[in-house]
C-alpha cells in the first residue's frame, strides 16, 4: 500500500527531534501564520443556495450556546465546558475540571477561540486555539510540612469535527505547547446546544 502510514513513520513524526522542531521559534511562527490565515476568510459555506444570514430551523446557527462534557480533552482527564458561537465562523468558550490523582489536587481551566473555516447545516470543521491554565496542590498529611502547590500553563491548538444541533458532538486532535515541548492529545465532547 503506497499511502499506508507505517509504524516507523509515526515514530519519526512524534520523535524527540520532531517535537523539538515543532516547539522551535520557527515552528511556532509557522503555526501562528496558519492560525492567522484561518482567521482571515469568513468561512466557506457547504450549502451556498441558502441565505446565510437567516438560519433554518435546526441549523447550527439556531443553536449558538453549548454546554458539554469532554473526555480526554483540553483539561486532561475530563472537563465541563460552555461556548457561544458569535457567527457562523467564530465562537468563544471555556472548559474547566477539578480532579485528584493520588494526593495531587488538580484544577484546570482552558479558555479558547473556535474557528469554523468550513461549515455545513449541521457539521463543521473546527479549529480551536487557546490556553490551558493549571493549578496543582498537594496537601500535607504530616506535621511540620504545609504542603506544596504550583501553577502552570500551555498553549493548545486543536483540529476536528463538530456536529451542532440540539445535540453537540466534537472530536478533536490537539497539540499542547508547553515548556516540555509539543505533545499530541485528543478528546471527545458530548453535550447540548440551544
Amino acid at each position: 500500500m503506497g499511502g499506508a502510514i507505517t509504524g516507523a513513520a509515526v515514530r519519526a513524526w512524534f520523535s524527540r527531534e520532531a517535537r523539538q522542531r515543532w516547539s522551535s521559534p520557527a515552528g511556532f511562527n509557522a503555526l501562528l501564520v496558519v492560525l492567522v490565515l484561518l482567521l482571515l476568510p469568513r468561512g466557506a459555506r457547504a450549502e451556498e443556495g441558502r441565505d446565510a444570514a437567516v438560519p433554518a430551523a435546526g441549523d447550527r446557527l439556531a443553536h449558538p450556546h453549548a454546554a458539554y462534557f469532554e473526555l480526554l480533552g483540553k483539561n486532561g482527564l475530563y472537563g465541563l465546558g460552555y461556548d457561544f458561537a458569535l457567527t457562523d465562523w467564530l465562537g468563544l468558550g471555556t472548559s474547566a475540571a477539578y480532579y485528584t490523582v493520588e494526593s495531587e489536587r488538580i484544577f484546570s481551566i482552558a479558555p479558547y477561540v473556535n474557528l469554523y473555516p468550513v461549515t455545513g447545516r449541521w457539521g463543521a470543521l473546527l479549529v480551536q486555539a487557546g490556553a490551558q491554565l493549571v493549578h496543582v496542590s498537594v496537601p500535607s498529611e504530616v506535621a511540620g510540612w504545609s504542603g506544596t502547590s504550583t501553577n502552570g500553563g500551555a498553549g493548545l491548538v486543536s483540529v476536528g469535527y463538530e456536529h451542532r444541533g440540539t445535540f453537540l458532538f466534537r472530536f478533536l486532535v490537539s497539540g499542547v505547547f508547553g515548556a516540555g515541548g509539543v505533545f499530541p492529545w485528543t478528546g471527545v465532547a458530548l453535550g447540548a446546544a440551544w
